[in-house]
């Protein structure tokens, strides 16, 4: 596991870097690989994956169940998606045919947080 911590925190740095190349924020850059890092950390103990630690620095692997309720997670926020985005054609169909942008985002932003929600709801039990 210590391959793994090693290189997670490497990306974290060079994650760090990029965001300060890119904005010159030295602080969203603190924040940002602090954050990244503090996940990595966590992410190993979440409960999402079991651990084999001769795997090096990809120690994570998911069982069959794991990978079912992520399929059935991601059914569930795509299906989310896929019929919201046809009631606002629906509702927008007009001559011009243009559909707000706004609408798009909060549609993304739903299918996610139904991914999200779903996958939660099912790895309680």
């Amino acid at each position: 596991m210590i391959s793994y911590y090693v290189t997670r925190t490497l990306l974290a740095l060079g994650l760090a870097g990029v965001l300060y190349a890119a904005s010159g924020s030295w602080w969203m850059a603190i924040i940002a690989g602090g954050a990244a890092i503090a996940f990595f950390f966590w992410f190993p103990h979440s409960g999402r994956y079991t651990i084999e630690p001769e795997g090096g620095a990809t120690p994570m692997r998911r069982d069959e169940r794991a990978q079912r309720i992520n399929n059935r997670a991601g059914r569930n926020g795509f299906g989310v998606l896929m019929l919201g985005l046809a009631l606002l054609i629906l509702f927008f169909s007009s001559p011009e045919g243009t559909v707000p942008t706004a609408g798009l985002n909060i549609l993304l932003l739903a299918g996610v947080l139904s991914y999200l929600l779903s996958d939660l709801w099912m790895r309680r039990a």
